[in-house]
């Protein structure tokens, strides 16, 4: 009922069915001392907000914690290792530590994933003053900055339930790789990344995906790109957060996130839909993406073309 609410864009209703989730096995909510915020005014409590859930899930909600600060708490943010450094560039002062450390003293503890039912939060009132998070300083990659830059991520975590539907193989990305004007880095982690090495495209592939160390490393990385396109991973998420271009493949039946029929996204304004048109059919979408890619790197070329002049 939740997500079929939210997968409709009837988000206060959605979030009110979704506190069924503490019930779940799986990603239930972990037994913790002391009791939970309900909404309440948190003026002069310290708030223990922890990460249940996936990553995505944590870097769409952290855009809440500057909100509860707003009303005069103290936030501990508890994250899994990777999420830290780029968690410690969210504003106000919250204490960011590791999820596998014992947390300091705190008065309430909620879960992140329930900041939107906490905060009221209906389709027109999402939070979307982005960036809320920002890249660290970081070492600049070789590339002609002429050249359209494009990051590609073709596949999710492959323990995500969902991943085989929401994935797709590198050789689908096939009519990407004609288009001029482009240099292509593979931003892909994980099993997936071996793909490069069996994919007659894999040569033309710039692999950055292998050094990345975690997701302020990544965020640097993106930042020095033109776009990103990508399967529905976490790394979508981030590119939104900081408010650069993101084009972001779904399948047919996508996560309520993304709901249904819109090519943008109400929690990210730099972020770009691209939809099955059917079932399976991952050859629709990334042909619309093509087109689209093909303009963008053409627009570029021109612009540079101009500036030489």
């Amino acid at each position: 009922m939740a997500r079929a609410n939210l997968l409709s864009g009837h988000l206060t209703a959605g979030f009110e069915e979704y506190v069924w989730h503490r019930r779940r096995t799986i990603n239930g909510l972990p037994e913790l001392p002391g009791p939970a915020w309900d909404g309440s005014d948190p003026a002069g409590k310290t708030i223990l907000v922890y990460c249940e859930q996936g990553l995505g899930d944590s870097i769409q909600n952290a855009r809440y914690i500057p909100l509860l600060e707003a009303r005069g708490a103290r936030v501990i943010l508890s994250c899994h290792k990777s999420l830290i450094r780029l968690f410690g560039t969210l504003s106000g002062g919250a204490e960011i530590i590791d999820q596998e450390t014992p947390p300091p003293d705190y008065d309430l503890h909620v879960p992140i994933i329930e900041f939107p039912r906490l905060f009221e939060t209906a389709l027109d009132t999402i939070p979307a003053d982005c960036p809320y998070l920002s890249p660290p300083e970081g070492q600049e990659f070789t590339s002609p900055k002429h050249i359209f830059r494009t990051g590609i991520i073709w596949s999710g975590n492959a323990r995500h339930q969902k991943n085989r539907i929401r994935s797709m193989a590198l050789d689908d990305l096939a009519p990407l790789f004609n288009i001029p004007g482009l240099i292509v880095f593979s931003l892909q982690t994980g099993e997936a990344a071996k793909d490069a090495g069996n994919s007659e495209f894999g040569h033309l592939l710039r692999d950055l995906g292998s050094g990345l160390t975690d997701f302020a490393h990544t965020a640097d990385v993106l930042r020095q790109l033109d776009l990103l396109i990508t399967a529905d991973t976490a790394i979508a998420h981030l590119a939104g957060a900081l408010a650069l271009p993101v084009w972001v493949l779904l399948p047919f039946a996508p996560d309520w996130r993304w709901m249904l029929r819109r090519e943008d996204s109400p929690w990210y304004p730099t972020m770009r839909l691209f939809r099955q048109p059917a079932p399976g059919d991952w050859a629709g979408a990334i042909d619309n993406v093509a087109k689209a890619l093909s303009d963008a790197a053409a627009e570029k070329v021109r612009n540079a073309d101009k500036e030489a002049e």
